[in-house]
């Protein structure tokens, strides 16, 4: 085979070989890191349902916020006037705002009016006999619901799953004292789930539990119970489920959104272009080569094989082979050319060479024998030892010591960085440095870093999270400084995970006064005697000590929260039993300021 022949399909061959090895590691990198990332954007899909379905909780709190700060209103509560009901509870008023049912109650929680409107029929009906069963619930959080707070919850009724909105009723200007309790109720169907606003372009399905049900979606809902949420449908298509419950922790509607996968319908787009154009530029690079390998450097290596056939048989032969251009193969041709006189003018010595030649030949050769001895020597020792540490270290053995020097240089990373921390507290270089945020993000950004905990711990199956923020508090602005906040509540979090193995974990912040706040951490865990209680916040000092701990650390972020809490000038506490969980207070100082609320100037119509 021609030297062009074997090097263009030498590069060919090379071609498809990297083409072969691009398609494998693309198509390794969209079905694992995309696999991934479409988990994670389709379960961000059915948290953005869950948002849509808080936000129609909060408009209907707008809707009710309305109708109990209102002074007609409360003068109804004080004197019944039946004209009252009978000019705003039309069955108007019920189709406009889409609401099922309203409620006033007296400060007793004694029901003053309960209707029912039935769009069906386009009647109203009297539900008074209805609320006893559910007042045993709503009761303690109306008692406990001050001026400016608000009840807002899913609740399963005897006409269906309901959204529901509790607001005192009070004078227009939101002052006190609490006449009494406004409620309105809207129900929800699985249509109503499907059609929520701002899921556009997402397929959403959505089953009644509170109602028979057909027998297809018993082993979806079974999947989603042993923790499969997440279903690929197809190269396509991803699913993923959720179960929507009531204040009673009772399952309403089982909900399941699909949509195609984005992120990996890009990735092959991508994958597709670029392996496109690699093979246009590999046949291009074919083309350009040939081209230039026929007419720079064949033509030219036949021309000079030619010349050196016709000397190399006629030896007397005068002739030179023939040089042209100015690159190398000029001067390898000059070379030769010079190389034929040189032989030609020393023809004569070869003869009278011959004897030193062949004396020379006998000093080489010791010379090599020589040489040779003290070359393999040493490299037969190289490949000796080469070969015997090859046959004695295995592969699985070099990952496993791999993967022990990574554990290790994790565990020793996060002390350096604790160690570094405490270094910062303890030189008093740290200040304070409060700053204006909105409460929501600041308590859902918080909520963010204990799911991402707990899914890193590897514990997301085993631990129930419950987060209880003061629903009030959540629509202010907070003057604190949120980024050492959060820094103690990343330790409270590690500390509650690490700690408890089943159960459930709690978060949530309320109001102490309008200057301070209170976070609290709860966990399940193992707890804390109170004899060892005294000195958790200590540096380097754990509820277990010595050799034979059950759980690994240096025993300093509790005190690295606790340092960090006097800079912002709170108090961090804990309340605790062995063996029955334990509960971390955050009280610190922070100033809370409520957005003013736009006013509807046509809400009395």
């Amino acid at each position: 085979m021609s030297i062009k022949n074997s090097t263009i399909i030498s590069i060919i061959l090379l071609s498809i070989l990297f083409l072969g090895l691009a398609l494998l590691f693309t198509n390794m990198v969209i079905q694992d890191s995309f696999r991934n990332l479409e988990t994670q954007m389709i379960l961000g899909k059915l948290r953005m349902l869950r948002n849509s379905l808080e936000r129609e909780q909060t408009a209907l709190e707008v809707i009710v916020r309305d109708w109990a700060h209102w002074d007609d209103m409360r003068d109804y509560v004080n004197n019944r006037n039946p004209r009252f009901v009978q000019s705003n509870f039309t069955n108007a008023i019920f189709e406009n705002y889409r609401i099922n049912s309203s409620v006033i109650l007296s400060p007793e929680i004694d029901v003053l009016l309960a209707i029912r409107y039935d769009h069906e029929e386009e009647k109203l009906l009297d539900i008074r006999h209805e609320l006893p069963k559910y007042l045993g619930l709503l009761a303690p959080l109306m008692k406990d619901l001050k001026a400016d707070g608000a009840i807002k919850l899913l609740l399963k009724s005897s006409s269906g799953p309901a959204l529901l909105a509790i607001l005192p009723i009070l004078d227009s200007d939101g002052a006190g004292p609490i006449s009494g309790y406004f409620m309105m109720a809207r129900y929800i169907d699985e249509e109503y789930i499907e059609q929520l606003p701002g899921m556009s372009g997402i397929a959403i399905n959505a089953v009644d539990l509170t109602r028979s049900y057909s027998s297809e979606f018993e082993e979806q809902i079974s999947q989603f119970r042993e923790g499969k949420r997440v279903k690929f449908l197809s190269k396509n298509r991803i699913a993923a489920s959720d179960i929507i419950s009531d204040a009673n922790a009772e399952e309403l509607f089982y909900v399941q959104i699909q949509s195609d996968m984005e992120a990996t319908g890009i990735g092959r787009h991508m994958r597709n272009l670029i392996i496109l154009l690699y093979i246009l530029f590999s046949v291009l690079q074919v083309l350009i080569l040939r081209k230039f390998l026929h007419g720079r450097v064949i033509d030219r290596l036949l021309g000079l094989q030619k010349g050196i056939n016709e000397i190399a048989g006629d030896p007397r032969s005068e002739a030179l082979v023939p040089v042209s251009g100015k690159d190398e193969l000029t001067n390898l041709g000059s070379n030769i050319n010079q190389m034929l006189i040189s032989l030609r003018k020393t023809q004569s010595d070869l003869v009278e060479a011959k004897d030193r030649a062949e004396e020379s030949d006998k000093l080489k050769s010791a010379f090599l024998s020589s040489i040779t001895h003290e070359l393999r020597t040493p490299l037969n020792h190289i490949m000796g030892f080469s070969q015997l540490i090859s046959s004695q270290v295995q592969e699985k053995e070099l990952k496993e010591f791999a993967l022990q020097i990574y554990h290790s240089g994790d565990s020793l990373l996060k002390a350096i960085q604790d160690i570094i921390d405490l270094a910062f507290a303890e030189q008093g270089m740290l200040t304070p440095n409060p700053y204006s945020v909105q409460c929501f993000d600041h308590f859902f950004r918080n909520k963010t870093s204990l799911e991402e905990i707990l899914k890193s711990a590897g514990k997301e199956h085993d631990i129930r999270l419950v987060f209880n923020p003061d629903q009030a508090l959540l629509t202010q602005e907070l003057l604190l400084d949120a980024t050492k906040v959060n820094q103690i509540l990343h330790k409270l979090f590690l500390n509650a995970v690490k700690y408890t193995k089943h159960g459930s974990i709690e978060f949530g912040i309320k109001p102490i006064d309008e200057q301070h706040l209170r976070y609290y951490v709860k966990d399940t865990g193992i707890g804390i005697a109170e004899d060892k209680q005294s000195f958790i916040f200590d540096f380097f000092r754990q509820t277990e000590e010595g050799n034979t701990r059950s759980y690994s650390g240096v025993g300093i972020g509790l005190s690295i929260a606790q340092r960090l809490t006097r800079v912002l000038g709170g108090k961090l506490y804990v309340e605790s039993q062995a063996g029955k969980g334990a509960c971390f207070y955050l009280d610190i100082p922070a100033r809370t300021e409520r957005k003013a609320a736009s006013q509807d100037a046509n809400r009395h119509r």
